[in-house]
């Protein structure tokens, strides 16, 4: 029922403009849901024929919004849309052309949410319009001075054109912009799911925010947000994967994308500056990481593409993202160090029980170094490791090549020599290697070398032994062939570079 005060019309140009004051809108209870102390309507011709307006336009209304716990939305107490039917309501007011609010208050109750306060928005101004299939729409409001400062939230949709019934929102597609000059995103945690929607179990952050989103029937699938935030704290959704520590940095900015297809997101960063608490600042870079989960929750497989990484930043990152145990372990043993430029690689799990896992690398390093592994037993060999390498690269699972170029650096093989750090002056090299199930080949065609004990160039190969006809039953040290020429060296120096298996005498 609607019970309007008073009605005055004007005409010009063939459009009737009615101004209704004191308008009651009242639920099938008989309560009043809505009072409206101003309401302006301009008609057509072409409206009539539909039933409806031209404009609406309802100046300094307060306005109350709720979500119920099924789902279904009341405005004013009144069922605007919901889960499943149609609303004849929600038809009718996604029908009209234009429909604007202006200097009102809205407040949003989510009945879904029960732990959240009401939230109430002042200086409300929206303006919807409906040309077609088509559905546009602006609000722009003040929060609480505590969220923040006046922002505005703008959507373009449409919907399918055998849709009949404008109401059904949930079957729109179309683009979702958020600007938000100032916003302590801590508290917007109490009305939105950010674990559902981001894997975010808590955030913590205070700045500027503009977001677009791409809305596929209801459901986002990707976003885009430049961010100017500071004091930032995220804690991850726990899932199966690996451990993940709380990510806590000063100060970030930059452009952040996430895409979900199924079970598969995808991460990006453009331009993305870091400072951490005690006032580093992580080097930028453009970077694109990739991950699948199975449907236990455990990680599938995952890929990460940069044009320019600090492989220092990666053991931190890997403790703070949801990377998957793999990814968190390698980082923690290796300690990586160093610049990747046009850096791709790609990890899968076995498709089966029993099968090998996938991998594949390939890029550019300045500056590598990767820690070597401790060695395990009296007759085994630790993982080698390297520093300040220049390195070009291609590897999978099963082999790969790379050219090396070392300058005042070092490889370091523990459990092969006695010292395992060997240092070198130069150090220069191309190598192919082949993994075939136990068996370990290394070709190094071109070598060339020189540090305080020697210099001098020559090829290297080396393949791991048949443990049967081993003289210590073991794949290592293995065999190897060297064809080098010395143009200089120090005799006394020799037993230096004798692997620890030859003997102490």
């Amino acid at each position: 029922r609607v019970t309007v005060g008073t009605i005055e019309a004007a005409t010009a140009a063939g459009v009737a403009t009615l101004t209704l004051r004191d308008v009651r809108l009242h639920d099938a209870r008989g309560h009043e849901a809505l009072h409206l102390p101003q309401v302006l309507a301009a008609l057509s011709v072409t409206s009539l024929w539909r039933l409806g307006f031209d404009q609406i336009v309802i100046d300094g209304p307060t306005l109350e919004v709720r979500r119920l716990a099924d789902g279904r939305l009341q405005v004013a107490g009144l069922e605007l849309a919901s889960t499943g039917g149609d609303s004849p309501a929600a038809d009718w007011f996604f029908g009209q052309r234009e429909f604007a609010l202006r200097a009102g208050v809205l407040r949003w109750i989510d009945e879904q949410r029960p732990n959240a306060p009401p939230l109430a928005l002042t200086a409300v101004d929206l303006v919807v319009r409906n040309p077609g299939l088509r559905h546009e729409f602006r609000l722009d409001a003040t929060p609480p001075a505590e969220w923040g400062d006046r922002f505005s939230v703008r959507g373009r949709f449409a919907r399918p054109f055998w849709q009949t019934h404008p109401g059904r929102w949930r079957e729109w597609s179309g683009e979702l912009f958020v600007l938000a000059p100032r916003l302590d995103a801590q508290r917007l945690g109490a009305y939105v799911d950010t674990a559902a929607l981001w894997g975010v179990r808590e955030l913590r952050a205070t700045g500027a925010l503009r977001l677009w989103a791409d809305v596929r029937r209801a459901q986002w699938r990707a976003a885009t947000a430049d961010v100017q935030w500071s004091d930032v704290h995220v804690v991850w959704a726990p899932s199966a994967q690996a451990r993940v520590e709380p990510l806590r940095v000063a100060h970030l900015g930059g452009r952040l994308g996430l895409e979900r297809d199924g079970d598969t997101t995808v991460w990006t960063t453009q331009g993305l500056a870091i400072t951490t608490g005690d006032g580093s600042d992580w080097p930028r870079g453009d970077v694109r990481f990739e991950y699948a989960l199975a449907p236990d929750g455990a990680l599938r497989s995952w890929a990460l593409s940069s044009d320019r990484l600090d492989l220092g930043v990666v053991q931190r990152l890997a403790r703070v993202l949801p990377v998957g145990e793999a990814v968190n372990h390698w980082a923690e043993q290796t300690q990586p160090a160093g610049v990747a430029e046009g850096l791709a690689v790609r990890w899968s799990a076995p498709p089966k029980p029993g099968a090998s896992e996938h991998w594949e690398a390939r890029g550019r390093v300045r500056g590598l170094g990767l820690r070597a592994g401790a060695v395990p037993g009296e007759t085994a060999f630790g993982r080698p490791g390297l520093e300040g390498a220049d390195v070009e690269f291609a590897l999978d699972e099963r082999g790969g090549r790379a050219t090396l170029a070392l300058r005042h650096g070092a490889l370091v093989f523990p459990g092969v020599f006695e010292d395992p750090r060997l240092t070198f002056d130069e150090l220069s090299a191309d190598a192919r290697w082949t993994i075939e199930g136990p068996a370990i080949t290394l070709d190094v065609s071109r070598l060339s070398f020189a540090n305080a004990d020697a210099a001098g160039s020559g090829s290297v190969r080396w393949r791991t032994a048949d443990p049967a006809h081993s003289a210590v039953r073991d794949r290592f040290p293995g065999r190897m062939t060297l064809d080098v020429r010395l143009t200089r060296a120090d005799g006394a120096r020799v037993a230096r570079y004798l692997p620890v298996t030859v003997g102490a005498s």
